[in-house]
């Protein structure tokens, strides 16, 4: 889609460069620029596990408020440089919607932002004739392989918005959407992540029939000024119905500070390196139940991964919600990849060796779990032929 003139983030203001080193927590990043380590602002409260490995090339400006001297703008990927200052994304949502650059919404006129309706306020409103259109706009930068999803962490805000938006489009002459700008040229397919937030992802399938609901992807110069514009996604809303469940496989991940000898149960007393592991289990119902009683201490003692979490830390779990058999495919392919199992660990009822793998770093920073990750979220959304 052609653009009719330049839509720049940031006119006239210089751009650094920096490596990341090391997120400290949701909004602070410990980035090398040249040979000094500073600390720096990430305006983006997502996870962002697909893009913010350890080494990544980041863009940065200084910031003109805050403690921190430099703020993220972005972060360069295989594929390209990726917008991540969410706070600028309802910068490039009023360009697009001034210039009816989004589909559905060519006959809208862009009349105010940030404006408060109820109890909540809306990113834009949009009028046509008498009619009105409160539009919610979320930036998404989670995507692989031609699909994309939203969110990479959950939102009670988000889902909250939705509901909020459904009972206002009640109103006369007033209606109300949600418009997900997705930060890659390449993706096709759309959908409410509904691995990592099921209350969301119900939220916009119920809404589905009441809002506007829209994704359009974006690609970026260097300088970030915005470089092209996909077609708009589709979005396959009959997966959801069956796949939205609380049924499927899941990750839980741990760390072990130390080399220990554990007593496992069945399995006697064995030896586990220090460094990460991840369990791979199954649940055909009750999918969160049995993902909490992993990463919590005090409970009885049955399986042989109730044992191991006496003395390792859990740090997550990871669903992977599918209404078909996964766990056998996964925990192989994290086998793949991992650095030494734990033979007979959870493989009781398993044609595998075992279900828990030893890591010697964490893998949520190694491209290629992640990558498998994002392989099984978005596989049932993709053609056959893009998901293999």
């Amino acid at each position: 889609m052609s653009l009719p003139g330049p839509c720049t983030l940031y006119p006239g203001e210089p751009l650094f460069r920096g490596s990341l080193v090391v997120r400290k927590n949701r909004f602070v990043v410990t980035c090398r620029m040249e040979e000094t380590l500073v600390d720096v602002h990430l305006p983006n409260p997502g996870r962002l596990w697909e893009i913010l490995y350890p080494g990544t090339k980041l863009y940065l400006m200084a910031s003109k408020k805050g403690k921190l001297p430099y703020r993220i703008i972005g972060a360069e990927t295989p594929r390209g440089p990726v917008m991540l200052d969410t706070v600028r994304a309802n910068h490039v949502g009023a360009f697009l919607l001034e210039h009816r650059l989004i589909p559905g919404l060519e006959e809208w006129t862009l009349t105010g932002r940030e404006v408060t309706f109820g109890s909540s306020r809306f990113d834009f409103l949009l009028r046509r004739g008498r009619e009105r259109l409160l539009l919610e706009l979320k930036s998404c930068t989670l995507f692989h392989e031609g699909g994309a999803m939203f969110p990479d962490a959950p939102t009670e805000r988000g889902a909250r918005h939705v509901r909020e938006l459904v009972t206002l489009s009640k109103e006369p002459d007033l209606r109300g959407g949600v418009l997900f700008l997705v930060q890659s040229p390449e993706s096709k397919v759309f959908l409410p992540d509904y691995h990592t937030d099921p209350a969301f992802a119900e939220a916009l399938y119920e809404a589905r029939k009441d809002l506007w609901i829209g994704a359009q992807g974006m690609g970026w110069h260097r300088d970030f000024s915005l470089a092209s514009l996909s077609e708009p996604l589709k979005i396959p809303w009959e997966i959801l119905p069956q796949e939205n469940a609380d049924g499927g496989c899941y990750l839980v991940l741990f760390s072990l500070p130390e080399s220990l000898h554990i007593p496992t149960g069945s399995l006697g007393n064995l030896f586990f390196p220090q460094g990460y592991y991840l369990y791979v289990g199954s649940a055909t119902s009750g999918l969160t139940a049995r993902m909490h009683r992993h990463l919590r201490k005090r409970k009885n003692l049955h399986w042989h991964v109730d044992y191991f979490s006496q003395h390792a830390k859990a740090l997550r779990g990871i669903p992977l919600r599918s209404s078909t058999p996964c766990e056998t495919t996964l925990a192989e392919e994290v086998a793949s990849l991992a650095s030494w199992e734990i033979p007979g660990f959870g493989a009781s009822d398993s044609p595998l060796s075992s279900h828990l793998f030893g890591f010697s770093s964490n893998p949520l920073h190694l491209r290629e779990f992640v990558t498998l990750l994002l392989h099984h979220r978005m596989k049932k959304m993709l053609s056959p032929s893009q998901a293999q």
